[in-house]
């Protein structure tokens, strides 16, 4: 669990300095290291939210619609972001098979917070692959 933990917070650090193009790379070796006792099949609408360009201090509401189209129930046992600026209406939920739900994440775009953004959030899942990494995009203007 420590080696999870441990190569969960160096992928974040590595993706924040890496292009969105290297991505494929990266989470299939983590995909890779990591094994579970069934597969996932969370087929989501979109994993990128791109909320164009705001003024700073307005609030982004960004909703990431999934389907869990399994015959097994799957946990979304927790979830991380890499910014105070990212607010989750939930980390624990239990997806039941062959159902639809989603995932609603906040952005606050704090003054300090301007030009190009590139958030991520990481879901920790109860099978193979474990973890899946969302992302919100965008630019904040003065």
């Amino acid at each position: 669990m420590q080696i999870i933990l441990m190569i969960k917070s160096l992928l974040r650090t590595y993706f924040l300095y890496i292009k969105y193009s290297s991505y494929l790379v990266v989470y299939t070796f983590f995909v890779a290291s990591c094994s579970n006792k069934k597969e996932a099949a969370l087929v989501f609408q979109n994993r990128v939210y791109d909320f164009g360009t705001i003024p700073k201090e307005q609030e982004v509401h960004a909703i990431f619609r999934f389907t869990n189209s399994s015959d097994e129930t799957i946990l979304i046992e927790d979830m991380s972001v890499d910014c105070d600026c990212l607010v989750l209406n939930e980390s624990n939920k239990q997806i039941s098979p062959n159902s639809k739900d989603s995932i609603v994440v906040r952005f606050d775009t704090y003054p300090t917070l301007l030009g190009d953004q590139h958030k991520l959030i990481s879901m920790r899942l109860d099978t193979d692959p474990k973890i899946i990494m969302l992302e919100i995009t965008g630019t904040v203007t003065q």
